[in-house]
């Protein structure tokens, strides 16, 4: 079983699990890790300042791809 999670100043995110089953590719990681990121941790943490958030994410390649930072972008994340 796998986790992830984030830690910020104002609190943590909530715990994702992933079944051992899963492949973790771009689009496991937009839909089930990012995108619920971006759209309910960041404004429950940090509301109407979510545009002072950074992501950092390894170097994984799901993690670096173009659909992952076109989505950043498009909701003015970092």
């Amino acid at each position: 079983m796998m986790c992830a999670a984030g830690v910020l100043y104002r609190g943590a995110t909530n715990i994702c699990f992933v079944s051992p089953t899963s492949k973790v590719n771009s689009a496991f990681f937009l839909n089930n890790i990012v995108k619920p990121i971006v759209k309910k941790d960041i404004p429950r943490l940090y509301p109407g300042e979510e545009h002072k958030v950074s992501l950092h994410f390894d170097s994984a390649s799901s993690h670096t791809t173009p659909a992952v930072y076109s989505y950043l972008k498009s909701k003015k994340v970092k």
